[in-house]
C-alpha cells in the first residue's frame, strides 16, 4: 500500500471469512467492510471465491491456502510437501497479523455439535473448522486483538459440548453471537457478547423494486441431502417446497439458491424435477453469482417469503415482507 492511500485510512483490518461465493456471507464483507469504511480491510481467503465488486476499501491478501487445498487432495502421498506447505503460509498469515490492527473472523455456524447415535462426534470447533475453512495461524496472541463476530452455537447433542466450545472460546479476545440462546450459554464470560445477525445492518434504502419479481413467493432453498437428518426428514422438506408451489401456482413462485457449492442449485434441480413441463417453465429461478444487486431487489419486491435460508428470513424482516419458517 502506497503512502497516498495509506494516508486514506486510518489503520488495517485483517478479515477472514467463509469465501464460497455464498450470498450471505459476501454480504458479511460488504456490511462489514461499509461499517469500517474508514480502514483498509485485508482479505483473507480464496482469490477465486470472492466477488469482483467488494467495496473499494477491501483489499484481496493472496496466501498459499488454495495450494494446500490442492496438495491435500491430490498429493496424499506426500505428506512432507503438505506440512511444509502449512508452515510457510502460517508464516505469511502471522506476517499479515502483526501487520494489522485487528484480525477479524467473520461468521456464522461455525460451533456445532452431530448426533452419531452412540458415538460422540468431535468437537467443531476453532481448532478443527477455522483451520479448515480459514486462514487462521494457531497463536491467538499474534496480533492486537482476536475477534469473532457473527457466529453462534448449536446445535447441542451432548452434555459437555459447550463446556468445548467455551475452552476454545477463552483464547479470544472477544466473540459477539448472533442469537441470544447462543448467548445465554456463555454470558458469564467477559470476552463473550452478543448482537444481531450482521445481515441486519443491510443498506436497504438504495434497492429499487424490480417487476420481474412483483408479488411473487420467493422460497429459499437449501440442499438437504448433504445434512445429517432422515430420509424421512429430508423427503418431508421437499414436500413441502412441492406443496407450497402447488398452493400459490407455479406462476407466482421463485425459487431461489444462495450458494451453489452447497448444493442449492441441485436442491432446486430435484424440486423442478417434481412437475410436468409446463408448470416447471413458469416457476422462476434466482441463482446467487454476485448478483447481489438483483437478489435484494427480490426480495424487496416479492409478495411472501419461504425462508428454509437463515439469511432470507433476515432479508424478508429487513424489507418488511411476511415470511414463513417452515421447520
Amino acid at each position: 500500500m502506497n503512502k497516498q492511500t495509506a494516508s486514506r485510512y486510518k489503520g488495517r483490518i485483517l478479515l477472514q471469512f467463509y469465501s464460497c461465493k455464498n450470498f450471505g456471507d459476501d454480504m458479511f464483507v460488504r456490511v462489514f467492510a461499509e461499517q469500517f469504511s474508514d480502514y483498509r480491510i485485508i482479505l483473507l481467503c480464496n482469490p477465486l471465491q470472492v466477488p469482483s465488486d467488494l467495496p473499494q476499501n477491501v483489499k484481496i491478501a493472496y496466501t498459499l491456502s488454495w495450494l494446500i487445498s490442492i496438495n491435500k487432495k491430490v498429493g496424499k502421498h506426500f505428506p512432507f510437501a503438505s506440512k511444509l506447505l502449512s508452515r510457510f503460509n502460517s508464516r505469511i498469515i502471522s506476517f499479515k497479523r502483526n501487520r494489522s490492527d485487528a484480525s477479524v473472523i467473520i461468521t456464522g455456524s461455525i460451533y456445532m455439535d452431530f448426533p452419531t447415535g452412540d458415538e460422540k462426534e468431535q468437537i467443531f470447533s476453532i481448532d478443527k473448522s477455522i483451520k479448515r475453512d480459514f486462514d487462521i495461524s494457531s497463536d491467538y496472541q499474534s496480533c492486537n486483538g482476536d475477534f469473532i463476530i457473527g457466529a453462534n452455537i448449536g446445535p447441542v447433542y451432548h452434555d459437555d459440548f459447550v463446556a468445548g466450545v467455551e475452552k476454545e472460546i477463552s483464547k479470544l479476545k472477544h466473540i459477539c453471537l448472533r442469537d441470544y440462546a447462543s448467548y445465554m450459554l456463555l454470558k458469564n464470560r467477559d470476552n463473550v457478547h452478543y448482537a444481531p445477525d450482521v445481515l441486519f445492518l443491510t443498506r436497504t434504502s438504495d434497492v429499487a423494486d424490480n417487476e420481474i419479481y412483483h408479488n411473487k413467493v420467493l422460497i429459499s432453498v437449501v440442499n438437504v441431502d448433504s445434512k445429517p437428518i432422515s430420509l424421512q426428514d429430508k423427503n418431508a422438506y421437499y414436500q413441502l417446497i412441492e406443496d407450497t408451489i402447488k398452493a400459490y401456482g407455479a406462476d407466482n413462485c421463485c425459487l431461489v439458491s444462495f450458494c451453489r457449492k452447497e448444493g442449492d442449485s441441485q436442491a432446486i434441480d430435484h424440486i423442478l424435477e417434481q412437475f410436468e413441463e409446463v408448470d416447471r417453465q413458469k416457476i422462476l429461478r434466482l441463482e446467487y453469482d454476485e448478483n447481489t444487486l438483483e437478489i435484494l431487489e427480490a426480495f424487496k419486491s416479492c409478495r411472501y417469503v419461504v425462508a428454509t435460508r437463515f439469511h432470507s428470513m433476515i432479508l424478508a424482516a429487513l424489507f418488511g415482507k411476511k415470511f414463513l419458517i417452515p421447520f
